[in-house]
């Protein structure tokens, strides 16, 4: 079957190419915006596997095979496994850095870190990353509220000697 990916989830691509399948990407194909890859599958055959709801009903009433993929439902997925296997881990420092003012830091040992990046894409500060934003989507879900705030405009991430550090820049 031939598949075409939209950019967010191009990294099933090897995945699906397990199953035998002809996987297109959109960065592969150069085509963006939403439109071009909606003609793109339609001109190729392609079953359109897209994030982007509206994305998703414009190509389905064009015709156009649509696998809309729901990233909560894989977040929460991810979080569920976090939380089984490392309960309050992260959550703690989150808790903790959330109470503080702009500008203050915490310091997360990468001994600490250690057990959560196994299994993992990426070092400690990438799955520091991931593990605030699961926080941050789960304090702020059911809460009515304006835009969300980007979590560059919250938080700033580096690497310290032996720690990750985790700077607050603005409140949720």
């Amino acid at each position: 079957m031939k598949i075409l990916l939209d950019v967010p989830l191009e990294g099933l691509a090897k995945y699906l190419e397990h199953y035998d399948h002809e996987v297109y990407t959109a960065t592969k194909e150069n085509v963006r915006p939403d439109e071009e890859l909606i003609k793109y599958a339609s001109e190729n055959g392609c079953v359109l596997v897209i994030e982007d709801k509206q994305a998703s009903r414009i190509a389905k009433a064009r015709g156009i095979r649509v696998v809309k993929v729901d990233m909560q439902l894989i977040a929460d997925r991810v979080q569920k496994e976090l939380s089984t296997k490392y309960p309050g881990v992260l959550e703690s420092y989150a808790d903790e850095l959330f109470s503080m003012k702009i500008g203050e830091s915490i310091g997360i040992p990468m001994d600490i870190m250690g057990p959560l990046l196994e299994g993992q894409k990426g070092g400690p500060l990438s799955v520091t990353r991931r593990a605030f934003q699961v926080y941050i989507n789960q304090h702020l879900r059911g809460k009515k509220r304006g835009r969300t705030p980007k979590m560059s405009e919250l938080l700033d991430f580096r690497t310290g000697e032996n720690s990750v550090i985790v700077t607050k820049r603005g409140h949720l």
